[in-house]
């Protein structure tokens, strides 16, 4: 076992919730960590199942676990706030408790901000894997190595992808410069978080994987619907141009970009629920298209393309056919060769059906 004697630098907050087998391979993933000066601090929100177990029994193994639970379920977004505000470390990051991360997350994160003091976060960036294990895509893979000062770290998501906080380590101070969740943005309250950061604060981007979100069939992450991302997302827009900090000219030009992405992102969501049969989802994203952005030809287009697919079930499966091979051209850009596709099999052990243990997770990773 590592060194835990050593005052601990990092708090990994771990939120969960009836996922027991899931959190066993979360925790295991902290603690094959190569940096080892961190706690885990699991949150469980009130599910009386076999959670406390698992967690008694890594904590029996190793005095960095510590384990809280809630005496009610105090909803999702609530434990992640809660967790947030009991951070006591320098430094801290979220992992839920269905992803995991990769063995030298910590190391490289510390050395962005051994690079960089003044940052107020250090990202690495994100594997998207599906329930076999498989890559779906890597978040924000046009990002470059180095420092982004304000408003450039605010440009660059909405040029290059949105940073992924599973894959960032913070500063304790950011809770008291930027303050705590915004509950009430709902399924973009990380993003919402990090979108009242980055236009206010420098940041330091290592352009190499660090952790593994999986995507779940069926699951709101994968398969939202239009009021899981509206009105939050509006909310999510309002407050990065609300944290500007720049010259009344600059605002101007930064929130016409703002709002040209999200337009962008409201076409999208009309392809991709229009692809899901979800119909209504569609309707409204393509409403929103035409009244908040005024995009009334590309709203028109998309609103008769819906019609098309509902009522003439081949035009659904032509247009599935073609967001295939779009999406496979666009996968086709990844070079897998850079990406430590081995180290996330070994995480995920489809194999055999189990999650390793901790002694095995650091056998494999020394």
């Amino acid at each position: 076992m590592s060194d835990s004697s050593a005052k601990p630098l990092i708090t990994t907050v771990i939120p969960t919730f009836r996922r027991p087998q899931f959190l066993r391979r979360a925790v295991s993933s902290v603690l094959a960590q190569t940096y080892p000066h961190f706690e885990v601090h699991i949150y469980d929100n009130h599910s009386e199942d076999e959670t406390a177990a698992v967690v008694q029994e890594f904590a029996a193994a190793d005095p960095r676990v510590k384990y809280h639970s809630h005496d009610r379920n105090i909803g999702i977004l609530e434990n992640f706030s809660y967790a947030m505000s009991q951070v006591e470390t320098p430094f801290f990051s979220f992992l839920s408790d269905d992803d995991f991360l990769l063995p030298e997350f910590y190391v490289k994160a510390l050395a962005g901000f051994d690079r960089h003091p003044g940052a107020i976060f250090s990202a690495l960036l994100t594997l998207f894997v599906d329930e076999k294990g498989e890559l779906t895509k890597s978040q924000a893979l046009n990002w470059e190595n180095g420092l982004y000062e304000p408003p450039h770290g605010l440009l660059e998501f909405l040029k290059s992808g949105f940073l992924t906080w599973t894959s960032i380590l913070f500063r304790k101070e950011i809770i008291e410069r930027v303050g705590a969740l915004d509950t009430t943005a709902h399924g973009y309250c990380d993003t919402n978080f990090l979108m009242r950061t980055v236009p206010r604060f420098p940041l330091v981007v290592s352009a190499q994987p660090g952790a593994v979100f999986v995507a779940h069939e069926g699951s709101r992450t994968s398969q939202p619907r239009f009021e899981d991302i509206w009105p939050g997302l509006a909310t999510v827009i309002e407050k990065a141009k609300d944290s500007l900090e720049v010259t009344t000219q600059e605002r101007a030009r930064i929130a016409r970009r703002l709002d040209q992405w999200h337009a962008r992102m409201a076409l999208r969501w009309c392809v991709q629920f229009t692809l899901k049969k979800d119909f209504d989802s569609a309707r409204k994203a393509s409403a929103l298209l035409r009244d908040v952005y005024k995009r009334s030809f590309a709203a028109a287009g998309l609103g008769l393309a819906v019609q098309i697919c509902r009522a003439f079930p081949p035009a659904l499966w032509l247009a599935r056919g073609l967001n295939r091979i779009r999406e496979g051209i666009i996968n086709s850009r990844i070079d897998r060769n850079k990406l430590p596709l081995a180290e996330v099999r070994k995480m995920f052990k489809l194999e055999n059906g189990r999650t390793p243990g901790t002694k095995e997770l650091t056998r494999e990773y020394s």
